[in-house]
């Protein structure tokens, strides 16, 4: 999977996250908030690195691998 596909699952994944975060009123910590109301469940630098963390996981597992002989 390329780079941008990866980042597009990622963010769909992250969407699946914070809709159950909000159905069960739960919010990460993060210093970055400031506390408004439109501040997603999942937030700023916490947010970005988990982003780039499933983004990174989805492109290392569909890497085609060499096979072993």
């Amino acid at each position: 999977m390329n780079t941008d596909k990866a980042r597009r699952v990622a963010i769909r994944v992250m969407d699946e996250f914070e809709e159950m975060l909000g159905r069960k009123g739960m919010v990460i910590p993060s210093a970055d908030r400031e506390g408004g109301k439109e501040e997603a469940c999942i937030y700023g630098t916490e947010g970005y690195q988990l982003e780039d963390a499933v983004a990174d996981i989805l492109v290392d597992e569909t890497r085609p691998r060499r096979r072993r002989r």
